[in-house]
């Protein structure tokens, strides 16, 4: 997930590790997608290695571009995902008219959008094949106008066959404004995820992200720290295995020492943390017990 190459080739020399391993809980082995787009190098070499195009790196490549979250030359060098065989993914979204106005676009999309709702008022409920309304797409692509237009007749709790919420699109839109108005319009920080879906929570995707203004404001209208994803992370531990250090201050200031202890978080500090978030830890005097200052000035777990 961090498009490392050279650790990539060296895993697969050794046997460690094979081009075509999967996620035994989210469904996918072109991992390096998941580390952002732009990693199209990582995935490339992935390719040529003979990993598979899964049909969860195909969804998640096509929804990116359709989200308006793929840049042009992301596009292009993941082209053989995307195009995967003869495979129409638009075609197959079942997308309802007023999701098609809204991807279409065009200068006079707004009207058309307004007399849509018109006609048919119920058309903010209708969902795609995957379970996403059309407030879900707009806020995904962060069009606030739009978002506007239909906040008030719509459910901002919705959630869609992956278990993306309204929410969580607005945390994956990386935009502030849209992530706010779903969250003053009165949308669950906490949506519940059913058991067996793999679906992280939105403050987690956030700190995954690096997203700090984001994570002040989930945690201002309640989101909970310690709400783990299928693979037992909750978003402090995200904070702590990719260095976020100022989403890290903001979690340590938050986080009482009960907290802290039930997110049993030493062997993801021994095995991730960097000096400074230690340094972090260590000052928040929550836990100083488990740290111990080595001669040559570093800090050491004891």
């Amino acid at each position: 997930m961090n498009g490392n190459i050279s650790g990539l080739r060296e895993l697969f020399s050794q046997g460690l590790a094979q081009p075509g391993d999967m996620s035994a809980t989210r469904g996918f082995s072109l991992w390096a997608l998941y580390g952002g787009l732009n990693q199209y190098a990582t995935v490339q070499y992935l390719l040529q290695e003979g990993a598979p195009v899964d049909d969860e790196s195909y969804d998640h490549v096509n929804d990116f571009i359709h989200r308006k979250r793929c840049k042009s030359e992301e596009e292009v060098a993941l082209k053989p995902i995307w195009s995967k065989g003869t495979r129409d993914w638009f075609d197959v979204q079942n997308f309802p008219q007023i999701h098609r106005i809204l991807l279409a676009g065009g200068p006079d999309f707004r009207i058309s959008l307004v007399n849509e709702l018109k006609s048919n008022p119920n058309a903010v409920f209708e969902k795609d094949a995957k379970g996403r309304t059309v407030l879900d797409w707009a806020t995904a692509r962060a069009q606030l106008d739009v978002m506007r237009l239909l906040i008030g007749s719509s459910n901002v709790d919705s959630m869609d066959r992956s278990g993306r919420t309204t929410v969580l699109h607005a945390v994956d839109s990386h935009n502030h404004a849209a992530l706010e108005m779903v969250l003053k319009a009165g949308a669950n920080p906490n949506p519940k995820i059913p058991e067996g879906w793999h679906r992280s929570s939105p403050l987690t995707s956030a700190s995954f992200g690096g997203l700090t203004e984001m994570v002040d404001l989930l945690l201002e209208h309640g989101a909970t720290i310690n709400t783990r994803n299928p693979e037992g992370r909750a978003a402090l531990h995200t904070a702590i295995i990719r260095n976020k250090h100022e989403i890290l201050r903001i979690f340590v200031e938050k986080c009482d020492g009960d907290c802290l202890r039930e997110l049993e978080l030493l062997p993801v500090i021994a095995q991730h943390a960097d000096e400074q978030t230690k340094a972090i830890l260590k000052s928040s005097g929550q836990f100083p017990e488990i740290f111990d200052f080595d001669y040559d000035g570093s800090w050491e777990i004891v």
